[in-house]
């Protein structure tokens, strides 16, 4: 036989033979082996190898365990994450010495409320809110109104905690503002709104927002934190007009 015919026999037959091999590691490769199942070892055909030593855990079963909880984030809506990035600027009512941060971009209005006898102020309003003029101008309105009125008798601590401010009493809070005991939370009624009420200097320092109750709760707390109580109250002296513009100035 010719050696070109042998060799047209030969290499077909040897690429057969790898073929076979292969075929053979891969499908009888895992068989000789130890298996861990249910926290033993056991013998899957017939291993050289002894039984292993290392601890085999045992696994749950999949239908039994139990997912764990995953915890959802706060839902973020439009207006609140409109909140997380406004910057905010200082304003304040130098008749109660008070200082605060309100959005840019919002209004703020002081009015004083005047004695007519002594012609001395007694009472101070305020509001902090996103339009100029019209609720409708703008698609989520936004007003915080605040009164201070120093020419009533002044009230205790004791009192000031159990007064109601015609509050829910479960949306009631207990806390404090720069340092002064303050109460607030949802007023009773159908416009549901979010109320502060703060004693400060004996006097009650109130604050209601209305609007878009998740928006005027955010925009109002932004504003309470920053308030700081730095001056003397009532009037302004000279003193405290240059304590004001040294605070700007920093």
């Amino acid at each position: 036989m010719k050696s070109g015919n042998i060799l047209i026999i030969l290499v077909p037959a040897l690429i057969l033979l790898t073929v076979i091999i292969v075929i053979r590691l891969l499908v009888n490769g895992g068989e000789d082996t130890w298996i861990c199942q249910n926290g033993e070892w056991v013998k899957h055909g017939n291993p050289s190898a002894t039984m292993p030593s290392t601890l085999c855990p045992k696994l749950e079963n999949a239908s039994e365990k139990q997912p764990e909880p995953i915890e959802k984030p706060a839902e973020t809506t439009e207006s609140t994450q409109d909140i997380k990035n406004l910057n905010y600027q200082k304003v304040a009512i130098e008749e109660i010495g008070l200082i605060m941060n309100i959005p840019n971009g919002f209004y703020f209005n002081k009015e004083l409320a005047m004695n007519l006898t002594t012609n001395q102020p007694y009472a101070v309003n305020f509001t902090v809110q996103n339009y100029k003029d019209s609720p409708t101008e703008t698609e989520n309105p936004y007003q915080l109104y605040g009164i201070y009125q120093w020419d009533s008798e002044k009230i205790s601590l004791d009192d000031f905690k159990i007064s109601d401010f015609t509050l829910i009493e479960i949306t009631k809070t207990v806390f404090e503002v720069d340092g002064q005991p303050a109460i607030r939370g949802i007023i009773k009624g159908e416009r549901s709104r979010y109320s502060i009420n703060i004693l400060y200097n004996g006097f009650i320092l109130k604050l209601a927002a209305s609007g878009e109750v998740l928006l005027d709760k955010s925009i109002t707390d932004k504003i309470v934190e920053s308030i700081d109580f730095k001056y003397f109250y009532p009037g302004t002296s000279l003193i405290q007009w240059f304590l004001l513009i040294s605070f700007f100035c920093r």
